[in-house]
């Protein structure tokens, strides 16, 4: 049988690699941000996908995690689904020290990673949110929706014409 220490090392390198990828999720979200501020709509694409590889990593990371706090919290006699890692480090503390000391300090640090990457995905999310908002409003000025419903379309030389139904209101061939 495995002494909670044997399982508490194992648990905290998890959480360290947790750490890794929140690092790197956080650096895509962050140039991500930056496509969109800079207007560099091109990389983002591959920027959304590379953070979306990293978030599923990211997930794997954390279900692994979740089993290894279950083992660790069952062989200290806690309630495994229950326990938290500040559960998990107090029962853990008279038995080794140094082993809740280091499960304490990589929660922590996952806690202070996560939330700044939590709060740079919010600030993309908005970024986002007001490019598209943005852009709306863009194509809603090129069709001229305020106009009245005949003068809608544009010819390719710039002269106004009736709208057809069924068709768009931006000429998208010249």
């Amino acid at each position: 049988m495995p002494t909670p220490a044997d399982l508490a090392y194992p648990l905290a390198d998890t959480i360290r690699a947790e750490e890794d990828a929140l690092v790197r999720l956080d650096t895509l979200v962050t140039r991500q941000l930056e496509a969109v501020r800079g207007h560099h709509a091109a990389g983002l694409d591959v920027l959304t996908t590379e953070a979306a590889n990293a978030s599923a990593e990211l997930q794997k990371l954390r279900a692994t995690r979740d089993r290894q706090t279950r083992l660790l919290a069952r062989v200290l006699k806690l309630d495994g689904d229950a326990a938290t890692l500040e559960d998990i480090a107090a029962a853990l503390e008279p038995l080794n020290a140094d082993a809740a000391h280091t499960l304490r300090s990589a929660r922590s640090r996952v806690r202070t990673l996560a939330a700044r990457a939590r709060q740079n995905a919010d600030t993309l999310g908005y970024a986002l949110q007001y490019a598209v908002s943005l852009g709306r409003e863009v194509i809603h000025v090129l069709q001229g929706i305020d106009s009245p419903e005949g003068l809608r379309t544009y010819t390719s030389a710039g002269q106004r014409t009736t709208a057809a139904p069924q068709r768009s209101f931006l000429n998208q061939i010249g």
